[in-house]
């Protein structure tokens, strides 16, 4: 019981962090950009990253409530990694 309750709080968890990703390669797609999701290639593995040694580094600081700013760093984390993608992959004016 205990390892299905840590897999699915890895799946809520992967799921908050790039799905914001996915969307904006999605909309990238119907805006006739040329291969739109090569950009996740590098977006999700540092978005991880990031996340991850964000989150130990708060933990190490000795902050409470680990929920909270586990759920806040992957929140930011998410949206930084979907604005990146936009901007770095967008089409030309």
């Amino acid at each position: 019981m205990n390892a299905f309750f840590i897999a699915w709080l890895i799946l809520i968890f992967l799921t908050i962090l790039w799905l914001p990703a996915w969307g904006v390669a999605l909309r990238l797609r119907n805006m006739d950009v040329l291969s739109p999701f090569s950009g996740l290639l590098l977006i999700l593995p540092l978005q991880l990253g990031v996340a991850v040694i964000a989150i130990f580094l708060a933990d190490r600081l000795g902050l409470h409530n680990p929920a909270g700013y586990s759920l806040a760093i992957t929140a930011a984390t998410s949206v930084l990694g979907a604005a990146a993608l936009w901007w770095w992959r967008r089409p030309a004016r």
